[in-house]
């Protein structure tokens, strides 16, 4: 990847985990490896929880740049938890990552701000250009 995707993350957002790294949340018991080498590929800390109040708790005391939702494996309210985010952290962006069970769910997120959506996420140069782009652009 070009210097301007890969360079150092640090820009004065953020949470400054392990020197000039930047860190981001995870919800879910992550079975997504490329979520991760994405996200290690592009300078980033992928801090994981595995149940909402973990994550909450997690968001109240240190910052992140973005938080990430392993919806397929992940028991819980997307919805509620991106409140929850808002109510804390109005402008950080949520991404989900798998397939939503309910049209109800897709039509209530999509009115949520800065609530991206991959249905899945492939290790290509694609997907780390979308996922830089939308974090980076916080």
């Amino acid at each position: 990847l070009p210097d301007k995707i890969i360079g150092n993350p640090t820009n004065g957002t953020g949470c400054d985990f392990m020197g000039n790294q930047l860190a981001v949340l995870i919800l879910g018991n992550t079975k997504h490896k490329e979520l991760k080498e994405i996200l290690f590929d592009l300078g980033f800390i992928p801090i994981e929880r595995r149940d909402m109040i973990q994550a909450i708790e997690m968001l109240h005391h240190e910052r992140f740049v973005a938080v990430f939702i392993d919806y397929d494996h992940v028991e819980i309210d997307a919805l509620e938890f991106i409140l929850n985010v808002r109510d804390m952290k109005l402008s950080i962006p949520v991404i989900i990552i798998g397939e939503l069970k309910e049209n109800w769910e897709q039509a209530a997120l999509q009115e949520q701000r800065r609530v991206h959506y991959f249905p899945e996420l492939k290790n290509n140069y694609s997907s780390k250009l979308k996922v830089n782009e939308i974090v980076r652009n916080n």
